[in-house]
């Protein structure tokens, strides 16, 4: 070989490498830009999540120079498409509705099942797949995202031509799924943080209402109806109180007039007729997570007049016992996360609480007017006594005493005393009455006519009442009495005028 031959190999070799390295120099800029790209994304969309995905399949795409790319998330018990990157526009809606079937053979299925990286040079496909119905891939790799051992996702790129993907490739798509899990991580501890201090702000707020409202739990329940509602994203949030068996509807955030008053007419209502809110008696919460497919015909009637199809229920319970539940709505079927249940579950124990400080309020109240009474008896009682010593032989002076304290006594607006000769009663003292009364009872005696309270008490020599004296009843017995006695009308112990028999 001669000299010129090999230095024109030597600098096509050289060149080669040189042009190697260029491109390897360029791929590794356009990685880290990418890199550095994404995680500008991350750092500034805390409260867009959906912006670094759809960021991340983008660049994903781009730089292993794929057809196609999508990044599957686990949302409670299944994983979405969550980002699409070379998918028609009219075809994304349709394919991040359609949870992945982790049973079926696909590539996606197998990372997340294997918890592995899954690359196939030559793909056949599966029938019925978005990749499939939309013209087939030949080429796929799919990465797991794992977080704590266990897969939350995964992100896949495809080619529709053969076309294995290098080992720097995948390297790439690792490093990206790591920028996923940790965009995915930065939003779950941001929202658990912004539901906590949520959460906080909700039980600090009622318990204020709590402690401003010691003799009305109304507020509460209003109050407590709405934060749930707030917090748990429902349709609709209701309290109800249990009174002997029977379910009462005491708070509820509103959504149309015609569905309130469907809630309102709908109770009170018997507990058993409810079956899950008989169930919710038994201490635990409750899910129905479509109202089409129960039994309970009450309650499915209600939702769909109302328009929601998931409830949970949670009991309100005291010293073992079920005194009320709070339900709360979705529009759509499906469970309540578990951390919404415990939620709901808090806002039950607060309401308890409210319940229980309204009762002990109350027996506070009824103690302390009790022992008002006594002691305004016990005083009353002793001024009598005073009189009685005070003033011996004399009864006048005891006996005005004596009413004055049993009208003030019995919360009444006036009274009178008399006394029985046998045959009549006659006025021994009266407490603010109107003075011509008082002046003719002074005067004048009454008898015990049939049918009247003083007729009772001679009679049965107990204590009798009239709850209302301008009773019909009370009205004809009067104008009965006056019809057969004659025509002389006398005012009786209460103000009315009756005839007096001759």
């Amino acid at each position: 070989m001669s000299a010129e031959y090999y230095i024109r190999d030597k600098h096509e070799f050289l060149q080669e490498q040189v042009d190697a390295l260029s491109r390897e120099l360029k791929e590794a800029r356009e990685q880290q830009t990418a890199t550095a790209d994404v995680l500008k994304v991350i750092s500034r969309s805390v409260f867009d999540l959906q912006a670094v995905l759809q960021a991340l399949v983008e660049s994903a795409a781009h730089l292993c120079d794929t057809d196609r790319a999508v990044l599957t998330r686990k949302e409670g018990d299944s994983y979405y498409r969550a980002a699409l990157y070379g998918f028609p526009d009219e075809a994304i809606a349709e394919m991040k509705s359609v949870p992945v079937d982790l049973e079926s053979g696909t590539i996606v299925a197998r990372a997340l099942r294997n918890c592995a990286v899954v690359h196939v040079a030559d793909d056949p496909g599966y029938p019925g797949t978005p990749a499939q119905t939309l013209g087939g891939v030949r080429t796929v790799l799919s990465v797991p995202l794992i977080r704590e051992a266990q897969p939350i996702g995964a992100i896949s790129v495809s080619r529709t031509r053969v076309e294995p993907f290098t080992e720097k490739q995948i390297d790439l798509i690792k490093t990206f799924a790591d920028q996923a899990v940790i965009a995915i991580e930065n939003v779950r501890l941001f929202n658990e943080t912004r539901e906590a201090l949520e959460r906080q702000t909700a039980t600090a707020d009622i318990l204020k209402v709590i402690a401003s409202s010691p003799s009305d739990v109304q507020p509460v329940f209003e109050a407590i109806a709405t934060s749930a509602n707030r917090l748990i994203g429902g349709f609709s949030t209701a309290v109800f109180r249990f009174v002997d068996g029977v379910s009462h509807l005491a708070a509820f955030t509103p959504t149309s007039p015609a569905a309130d008053e469907i809630l309102k007419s709908s109770f009170p209502r018997p507990v058993a007729e409810y079956r899950a809110i008989e169930l919710a008696q038994a201490g635990e919460a409750i899910q129905i997570t479509d109202t089409e497919t129960m039994t309970d015909a009450q309650i499915r009637d209600i939702a769909r007049a109302r328009g929601f199809r998931s409830m949970l229920l949670s009991p309100l319970m005291s010293n073992g016992a079920s005194i009320g539940l709070i339900s709360v709505t979705r529009v759509e079927p499906g469970s309540f996360a578990d951390h919404h249940v415990q939620l709901l579950q808090t806002f039950a124990d607060q309401a308890v609480i409210a319940i229980e400080n309204v009762r002990l309020f109350d027996e506070v109240q009824a103690r302390t007017r009790d022992l008002a009474e006594s002691l305004e008896q016990q005083t009353a009682t002793s001024e009598v006594l005073q009189v009685i010593s005070s003033s011996p032989g004399e009864l006048e002076p005891v006996f005005r005493t004596m009413l004055e304290n049993a009208t003030r006594v019995c919360g009444a607006s006036f009274g009178t005393m008399n006394l029985w000769d046998g045959e009549r009663f006659n006025l021994a003292a009266d407490y603010n009455v109107p003075p011509a009364f008082s002046d003719f009872r002074q005067r004048t005696p009454i008898r015990p006519y049939p049918g009247t309270t003083l007729e009772a008490v001679v009679k049965t020599h107990k204590f009798a009442q009239v709850h209302d004296i301008r009773e019909p009843s009370v009205q004809c017995r009067c104008s009965q009495r006056g019809r057969d006695d004659g025509d002389r009308r006398r005012p009786d112990a209460y103000g009315r005028t009756h005839v007096e028999g001759r």
